[in-house]
């Protein structure tokens, strides 16, 4: 008879594998029927697999089964809580279920704290990120390379850019490189896009002189998002001088560019 081990790696698969939760539920019925105990991996398999759906008050359910058969939630049942009513835009019921895991006696971990950053960048409260991220450091605990990117990102979001934080987005970036974090093409891109958003092209070429420097190539995003702001701004000149020098490196121009 297959044991919980085999059990948690067929559902685990399953949610992989884009089956439903209706499906999911069938064998975890056959597994309950069968005399097979669940345990928190089981249940945090199938807490993912109904957040992925959307479904939260499905995983609300099986979160409350956990906690009826004895099954401890862990600090990655309620990360999984927690990002997913991020993802929805519920930042504050994200925040109750944040909060919820420190009263149980759990430390929520950096992926905990990223999680949450992730959620209020989303939404463009960034103010609120700098109490996450000095609470952070009162627990000793340093920001790494998915928080930095996050934090640029959410800096350059169109509708946080204008609130005057591209400065803290070059900020944020400094302190990423001299805490030794490479950034990715995609924050250089972000940073691009915000200098654009705001008229300041120079700033945005800097920051292709900047990437190329540290070893990485631009794209067709950052050469489109340049040609996009120099269109803005009606310099139709140094737009399609940059499209010459974008195919000439081999990049080909999208739909944008």
């Amino acid at each position: 008879m297959p044991g919980i081990l085999s059990y948690n790696s067929v559902l685990d698969a399953m949610f992989r594998g884009r089956d439903s939760v209706s499906s999911a539920e069938e064998l975890y019925g056959e597994m309950i029927r069968c005399g097979v105990s669940p345990n928190v991996y089981t249940c945090n398999i199938l807490l993912r697999g109904c957040c992925g759906e959307g479904k939260l008050d499905k995983a609300f359910e099986v979160f409350s089964e956990m906690e009826r058969k004895g099954c401890t939630p862990n600090v990655a049942t309620f990360n999984t809580l927690v990002d997913a009513y991020c993802k929805l835009g519920k930042i504050n019921e994200a925040f109750r279920w944040f909060e919820l895991m420190s009263q149980r006696g759990l430390q929520p971990t950096l992926i905990s704290y990223n999680v949450i950053i992730n959620g209020l960048c989303r939404e463009g409260r960034m103010k609120e990120t700098h109490d996450i991220l000095g609470e952070m450091g009162r627990k000793g605990m340093v920001p790494d390379k998915v928080t930095y990117n996050m934090l640029v990102n959410g800096y350059c979001k169109e509708g946080n850019i204008h609130q005057g934080y591209l400065d803290e987005a070059n900020q944020v970036l400094k302190e990423m490189i001299e805490n030794g974090f490479s950034p990715s093409i995609v924050t250089y891109n972000a940073l691009i896009n915000g200098s654009c958003i705001l008229g300041r092209i120079n700033e945005a070429l800097q920051v292709i002189q900047d990437m190329i420097m540290r070893g990485l190539v631009p794209d067709v995003v950052s050469y489109s998002t340049i040609i996009n702001g120099f269109c803005r701004s009606r310099d139709l000149d140094k737009a399609y001088e940059m499209k010459q020098e974008m195919v000439i490196k081999g990049v080909l121009p999208d739909a944008v560019s």
